[in-house]
């Protein structure tokens, strides 16, 4: 850098820099403003400034912001709004269909009694039939020889 060699970075020398006016500017020529909470959105001029949104908000106040940001025509730096709110949108209506597609408690009961007493009858079958399996096991088995008990050795 010290040597000016190639590979290296520049040297910082004058005429490097922007003009006084435009530093701190956005490339549309706007001020950037950072932006946490609804309030802080009220105070930016559409015209003049532009916004950048917090990325350490949630998705729900993201999207209040995006859409109030929206509403009253700011620009928005750094995400395309548009989307971020239909994908939102739709992310929210998939999660209300999914929460109504679960069944209420009180609709499985009445449904448990039904099922539960349909297969009452065919669980009796299969007892009986679990009995006559076990007496046949039971007649298979082969019979084992008794072991004679062993004897201690003796001490010497």
């Amino acid at each position: 850098m010290r040597e000016k060699r190639i590979g290296h970075r520049a040297v910082v020398k004058v005429g490097y820099g922007s003009p006084v006016e435009l530093r701190g500017l956005y490339m549309t020529g706007a001020e950037l403003v950072y932006i946490s909470n609804l309030k802080q959105l009220d105070n930016v001029k559409p015209k003049e400034q532009a916004v950048i949104v917090q990325g350490t908000l949630g998705l729900k106040k993201k999207y209040d912001i995006l859409e109030k940001a929206a509403e009253k025509s700011i620009s928005v730096v750094g995400i395309n709004a548009k989307k971020f709110i239909s994908d939102f949108e739709a992310f929210v209506k998939a999660k209300q269909d999914k929460k109504a597609a679960r069944k209420t408690p009180a609709e499985v009961k009445p449904q448990a009694k039904e099922t539960k007493a349909a297969e009452k009858k065919p669980e009796a079958k299969k007892t009986e039939d679990k009995e006559k399996s076990h007496e046949k096991a039971q007649v298979k088995q082969p019979q084992t020889k008794e072991i004679p008990p062993k004897t201690e050795a003796k001490k010497i």
